[in-house]
């Protein structure tokens, strides 16, 4: 698996076609309207997820996080969320702000065992980035 970082808009739109045909509860667009870039993970040419970012000074927001269908469970949303923690440990930011969308909480509860969190509660929590 290799990330693309920035994603370039054709990624991005081939990726919001397949949601589209493939909708998920919580998550109807990949992009951000501002401050925003995302992550691409691919393996030989096939897009397999998209983890989008919206920019803050300390503290940023994981605003998407969405593994195609086919991909799902085979360690693409954890190596998309490490590699954003990656890219936001290089810009300084100290904590990463994530809301909980759809059928998702499994898979952020296990991954969150890993990671110190700040202010977690029901649907919305965040990982201090060190």
């Amino acid at each position: 698996m290799k990330f693309i970082y920035p994603a370039s808009e054709e990624q991005l739109s081939k990726i919001q076609w397949i949601l589209d045909k493939n909708p998920e509860p919580g998550i109807v667009d990949i992009r951000a309207s501002f401050n925003s870039s995302s992550i691409v993970a691919e393996e030989t040419g096939s897009i397999l997820g998209v983890a989008t970012i919206i920019w803050g000074d300390d503290a940023s927001e994981l605003y998407k996080l969405y593994v195609v269908p086919n991909h799902k469970r085979k360690g693409v949303g954890t190596a998309l969320a490490n590699k954003t923690i990656d890219i936001l440990k290089e810009h300084n930011v100290k904590e990463l702000l994530i809301e909980i969308a759809g059928e998702s909480r499994p898979f952020w509860e296990n991954f969150i065992l890993n990671h110190r969190t700040i202010n977690f509660d029901y649907d919305k929590f965040s990982i201090a980035i060190t």
